[in-house]
């Protein structure tokens, strides 16, 4: 069933939510398509140039480029890791086994480091929620990274944290068919349109798209109920609604420029100036006019003859450390309005001093901390709505939950070791101690925690440490 044109016009209907979001969506995009081409490290030329010297200077371009947007986003992604999502503070086994058990299988922690570099990356990403038929078929719950070229979704203006309504359009080549599908308040609608894609054009056309007529018992055309209220998708905005090096795309051109340039003067080099003096312009015999051109060739088998009075002139080779020296200096400056750590960006910040090097990673730290205060809401609350697809109520409250990060600050082990011994001195739980000290994921903690009831049960039966044999000193200092 085709889109009513009338609808399409109607306010809070799904016609005037498809029109409204394909409209932003189709917005949006050049925008996103030239920060991933950043990403890429293919940016777009600074200015118009001609269509038959485009290919060939975008080629130039390309060798000339200096992929700083990857690394400003990396150095901040590597610093905001999820390590696991735990229901509540301290949940029993079967709670915590049930829980890894479910984002193991949806693959969360992968889809959860996507939307984080998509949303650095591009400003934006989306964690969706689906419903999804296991091998016993059982209704369960995954959740997946959506990309913002592929995706939109409008806040409630009441409460920023909700959707009111999300759109997904993508491309399925195994059938040849566009697909569209419009989430709202516990349904969702499915739309196809066979044949050419329409989708990846600047502006997405809604002519020719359907309303699915698969299921011929549903309430209305591609109509699809979930079992759990709510729009299940969630939007990650990055800070101010930009990318990281968004702001700093004009600074990148500067840096790129440069170097074109350093290449081109060093190209150039090759091509030295050359003159001749004390030779006549013409034949002193026939008049005419003498070739030179012709005469001094630069090939390596040419030999010159030259007149007892005739004095070479060669230019000499161009310096071009200022260029380079440039560079370095635009490099630091980028780093300092990035707020990216210098080593990340420059070999040379390898020179520094610890403590000019720690001094540098503060400002990185606190941005990851930062992030992932931002980030822990929206992660538990797609969490929670996955449980609840599959039924798990028992874990799925949010209130409760608790995403584990690891630390945004790496210390080394000797820190490590230095840090937890004091800490177990002072009297702090073990658990803590292991977790925030030691710096150990939860799924080591428990590891080690089975390992510690096996050497108990081993050392009980046979009388004496299982670590004797090895000659290591197992006692502890006061």
């Amino acid at each position: 069933m085709a889109f009513d044109k009338t609808l399409l016009k109607t306010p809070g209907s799904d016609e005037w939510w498809v029109a409204r979001l394909a409209k932003a969506l189709s917005t949006r995009r050049p925008r996103i398509e030239e920060l991933q081409a950043w990403l890429d490290g293919s940016p777009p030329a600074p200015w118009q140039i001609d269509a038959k010297a485009k290919d060939g200077y975008e080629r130039l371009l390309g060798v000339a480029s200096l992929n700083l947007a990857e690394l400003i986003v990396s150095s901040t992604l590597y610093r905001t890791q999820v390590e696991t999502v735990r229901a509540g503070n301290s949940p029993t086994d079967e709670q915590t086994d049930a829980m890894n058990a479910a984002l193991l299988e949806t693959d969360a922690n992968a889809h959860f480091r996507q939307a984080i570099e998509w949303m650095l990356s591009l400003s934006v990403a989306y964690l969706l929620v689906r419903e999804d038929i296991d091998e016993a078929g059982n209704v369960v719950g995954r959740l997946s990274a959506e990309h913002p070229a592929e995706m939109v979704a409008e806040a409630d203006p009441t409460d920023p944290a909700k959707n009111v309504a999300a759109l997904k359009v993508y491309r399925d080549d195994t059938a040849n068919r566009d697909v569209l599908v419009l989430y709202r308040d516990g349904y969702m609608r499915v739309a196809y349109k066979p044949g050419r894609s329409v989708i990846f054009k600047q502006t997405i056309s809604l002519s020719g798209f359907e309303w699915s007529a698969e299921d011929e018992a549903a309430e209305a055309p591609g109509h699809v109920k979930l079992s759990v209220p709510g729009v299940p998708v969630y939007t990650l905005q990055n800070r101010f609604g930009k990318g990281e090096f968004e702001k700093h795309i004009p600074h990148m051109q500067r840096i790129n420029h440069i170097i074109l340039q350093q290449m081109i003067i060093t190209a150039m080099q090759a091509f030295k100036q050359r003159a001749i003096k004390g030779v006549p312009n013409a034949d002193p015999d026939t008049g005419e006019l003498i070739d030179y051109s012709n005469i001094f060739t630069s090939d390596p088998g040419s030999l010159w003859i030259l007149p007892a009075a005739a004095d070479v002139w060669e230019s000499g080779t161009g310096d071009i450390n200022q260029l380079i020296t440039s560079i370095t200096k635009d490099v630091e400056r980028l780093a300092i309005a990035a707020q990216a750590p210098l080593y990340a960006l420059s070999s040379d910040a390898a020179q520094q001093s610890a403590a000019s090097s720690e001094l540098m990673r503060e400002g990185q730290i606190f941005k990851a901390e930062d992030l992932q205060k931002r980030l822990t809401p929206r992660f538990a609350a797609a969490v929670s709505h996955m449980l609840r697809f599959s039924g798990q109520e028992e874990l799925a409250d949010r209130r409760q939950m608790r995403v584990v990060w690891a630390p945004a600050r790496r210390s080394s082990l000797q820190e490590r070791a230095q840090a937890g011994q004091l800490a177990i001195q002072s009297g702090l739980p073990v658990q803590t101690v292991a977790e925030l000290f030691f710096e150990f994921s939860p799924a080591q903690i428990q590891q080690m925690e089975a390992y510690r009831a096996s050497n108990a049960l081993l050392d009980a039966g046979s009388g004496q440490s299982l670590l004797a044999g090895l000659n290591l000193d197992t006692t502890t200092t006061e």
